[in-house]
């Protein structure tokens, strides 16, 4: 895709054609995206975003070659949650966070997301959708300047998803070098979380720009129904 000229503060994502189960699901390209950023990808089922995402995370093999830099320094690592986190299934919810280091903000989200009755509680017991909560707490509080969220509001209920969104941009735009991609096939949920929409279509990036491009001059509708049916269009 080409791009304009580079932003002042930038992550630049180069990456290789990309395959999943001897599919090629996204051709060689790259992305130039200003930070920080809360990034929504969007694209038809087996499109390619979920390829995206774990190729970003480096957990697809040799064959997804991909490099990730900001401001010229190479990202070598991110925080990736996927709608079934796999946590280790033997240990409690308090155990997990003391394994993966978590701080404050892990202690804040937990609180809030109203979990704090799992923290004695083994993973093994834990419903889908308190998995995946469990999965964005780790995520979002692990520090990575680049987080991945596969479809996080999957399982959740109404209120839950409120509170992940608002902890979603808390996290995100607390750093100045900091890029969240989020996935989803909702072109509301991305309506209200995201500031930069990138599209995969037919093996190839669509669209990437920042969401105020994807509105019209004018029109007789709303904001949100213009936003709506142009992320639409370009899937």
């Amino acid at each position: 895709m080409s791009e304009a000229l580079a932003p002042p503060h930038a992550v630049r994502i180069l990456h290789g054609d990309l395959w999943r189960g001897g599919r090629l699901v996204l051709r060689s390209d790259e992305l130039e995206i200003p930070l920080p950023s809360i990034v929504g990808l969007i694209g038809a089922n087996g499109a390619g975003k979920s390829t995206l995402l774990h190729s970003l995370a480096n957990v697809l093999g040799p064959s997804a070659t991909v490099r990730v830099t900001i401001d010229e320094q190479v990202v070598h690592s991110a925080a990736l949650v996927t709608q079934s986190p796999e946590l280790p299934h033997w240990l409690t919810l308090d155990e997990i966070l003391d394994l993966a280091n978590c701080g404050e903000t892990a202690t804040s989200m937990i609180d809030d997301l109203e979990i704090g009755s799992l923290r004695n509680r083994r993973a093994a017991t834990f419903s889908a959708g308190q998995r995946q909560l469990v999965g964005l707490v780790l995520g979002l509080s692990s520090g990575e300047a680049l987080t991945l969220l596969d479809e996080p509001l999957a399982h959740l209920d109404m209120r839950a998803r409120s509170r992940v969104s608002h902890w979603i941009k808390e996290v995100s735009r607390a750093g100045r070098e900091t890029i969240t991609f989020i996935s989803s096939h909702s072109p509301a949920e991305l309506i209200d979380l995201c500031d930069w929409i990138v599209a995969i279509r037919r093996a190839e990036y669509s669209f990437s720009g920042p969401k105020s491009a994807l509105l019209p001059l004018n029109g007789q509708d709303g904001v949100r129904s213009r936003l709506r049916r142009r992320m639409l269009e370009l899937v």
